[in-house]
């Protein structure tokens, strides 16, 4: 198995977004108040869940050979759009969300949040949240809501929308903190920053993530579509 905590199912060390079974918590009367809130206090201190260890170096070569491959085609092509003859659209391909999504596919593949179809559909319902949202915050629209509010709005709707199509990404929150709290060339991409750079960083994750994960006989990715 690769990594003394990871592996081909992820082992205990990549168990992402599963709620600790409590422990020795002691049960107390919910309907007063003070045992309410002995019960609140009481799960402050942990659960006793099992802390997860490190990974050998064999896994963590695979981390850093994933993670710098993916970031490379993403800056590579930042740069190239910079230049003639794009420079006066004002494109640009790299968002600083990416580093978490290329990390999270390499050092854990086998966690539901970066399973294609959720890396996939919450950038697509986070885009979509904070680009329209923006019409109530940009001046050139309807500007109701201050910055400030929305750059805590957008991400808030973004991540409940997300949990009820089970389509959990933490990234695309931040994606979403990004757009809606841009600056004027973040903001001139309006519609087309579904297209790039999301969509277009979107499907460079998932393919490197599938060529680079399966060159690996313990890694299988992904887990499902």
């Amino acid at each position: 198995e690769e990594g003394r905590a990871g592996g081909l199912h992820g082992g205990p060390g990549l168990q992402i977004g599963v709620e600790a079974s409590p422990v020795d918590v002691e049960e107390q009367p919910q309907d007063q108040p003070k045992g309410a809130l002995w019960g609140y206090l009481t799960k402050f201190k942990g659960q006793d869940a099992h802390i997860p260890g490190g990974h050998d170096i064999y896994y963590c070569m695979w981390v850093l050979l994933g993670t710098f491959t993916t970031m490379l085609l993403i800056t590579g092509i930042d740069k190239r759009v910079e230049s003639s003859p794009f420079r006066d659209a004002q494109l640009f391909a790299l968002i600083g969300s990416f580093g978490a999504v290329a990390s999270m596919a390499f050092s854990a593949p086998t966690s539901f949040f970066i399973q294609p179809r959720n890396v996939l559909g919450g950038h697509v319902i986070a885009t979509v949240c904070s680009i329209t949202l923006d019409y109530l915050v940009n001046d050139a629209w309807l500007p109701i809501i201050p910055v400030w509010v929305a750059g805590a709005l957008s991400p808030a709707l973004a991540s409940a929308i997300m949990s009820w199509f089970g389509l959990i990404h933490p990234p695309a929150a931040a994606c979403a903190v990004i757009y809606i709290t841009g600056d004027e060339k973040v903001k001139n991409m309006g519609w087309f920053f579904f297209v790039m750079p999301v969509l277009l960083d979107c499907t460079i994750a998932i393919v490197m993530g599938v060529l680079v994960n399966n060159m690996s006989r313990n890694r299988i990715f992904p887990l499902y579509w």
